[in-house]
């Protein structure tokens, strides 16, 4: 019998090995179960940074219309509302409010190896998102309510007892390989788009916010970050790179104005030269000493006479 071959670990991968293992350790020492962490002489494992990718709307449309409706619902859900693949087949139809056109996220599809299911039981396991953060309401963009109600309306007439917005031929959850393999991928080398990966739908949801200006604690409570560095990993990389709107740009210049003195422009400028030695006096009047730890405003005025 072959004996199967190993798949080598991306850096990234060693690296959270690394980190876990040095957690536990450092725990371990706390604790006083022992006394040195052997992790303190493992350097820590370079990863390089990777590139960010992510689709644009328009990418997306054709990703839409070569998937076909189902796929192409559940994709732009991905894309516009920031859910990632184990909340959208996880997602139940009383999540959705068409009426405030709202989507309830509170629970994840996790599938689990044959060997690790008990007897009788499926690979597949309806649970919570991995963190409080995962639990959030997110909007449903005004032009997507049509899609998604005509999507609910087709489901009328499929069983099943889990009520998933999305279920597969027996009316249990997709498996998110078979989402990817049949589907994504195809449509990605389709498109000839390479390097986008199917969780990178959510990095479009940030970059589409981005562009919009939402601020990022908005986006981070949307996309359901635990923490916002998370988000800003990539809302400020990508934020970076953009052009300020014009509505943005007209309030900055305004805010600028507000900073100059009237009539700056017409002053005449100082005959002082910036590097000159003699101490600057204005028009005549003393230098004021600087203020002693604790002494109030009124006492130095008072003293200078001024």
């Amino acid at each position: 019998m072959k004996q199967k071959k190993r798949k080598k670990l991306s850096p990234r991968s060693v690296e959270i090995c690394r980190t876990v293992l040095n957690t536990i350790l450092e725990d371990a020492r706390a604790k006083g179960y022992i006394f040195v962490n052997p992790m303190d002489k493992v350097r820590k494992f370079e990863v390089p940074e990777r590139e960010l990718s992510f689709l644009k709307p328009l990418q997306v449309k054709a990703l839409c219309k070569l998937v076909g409706r189902f796929y192409g619902i559940m994709f732009l859900i991905m894309a516009f509302c920031g859910l990632r693949i184990g909340e959208v087949t996880g997602l139940k139809r009383p999540d959705i409010d068409l009426d405030h056109g709202l989507i309830f996220v509170r629970r994840q599809v996790i599938w689990r190896r044959k060997k690790d299911c008990p007897d009788g039981e499926p690979r597949w396991a309806l649970v919570e998102p991995k963190s409080k953060a995962g639990i959030r309401v997110v909007e449903i963009p005004q032009p997507m309510l049509p899609l998604v109600a005509a999507h609910l309306e087709a489901l009328n007439g499929v069983h099943s007892s889990l009520e998933l917005v999305f279920p597969g031929e027996a009316g249990t959850p997709i498996d998110p390989k078979n989402v990817r393999r049949r589907h994504f991928a195809p449509a990605m080398k389709a498109l000839g788009i390479s390097g986008v990966r199917q969780h990178d739908m959510r990095r479009t949801f940030i970059a589409v916010h981005v562009e919009a200006g939402t601020h990022p604690k908005l986006v981070q409570d949307r996309v359901g970050h635990s923490d916002i560095s998370l988000t800003m990993n990539v809302y400020g990389k990508l934020a970076g790179k953009m052009k300020l709107g014009t509505a943005e740009q007209a309030r900055f210049n305004g805010l600028a104005q507000n900073a100059l003195p009237a009539n700056a422009s017409k002053e005449p400028m100082p005959t002082d030269r910036p590097h000159s030695n003699r101490r600057l006096r204005l028009q005549g009047r003393k230098p004021m000493r600087a203020l002693n730890a604790g002494e109030p405003e009124q006492s130095l005025v008072s003293k200078t006479g001024e």
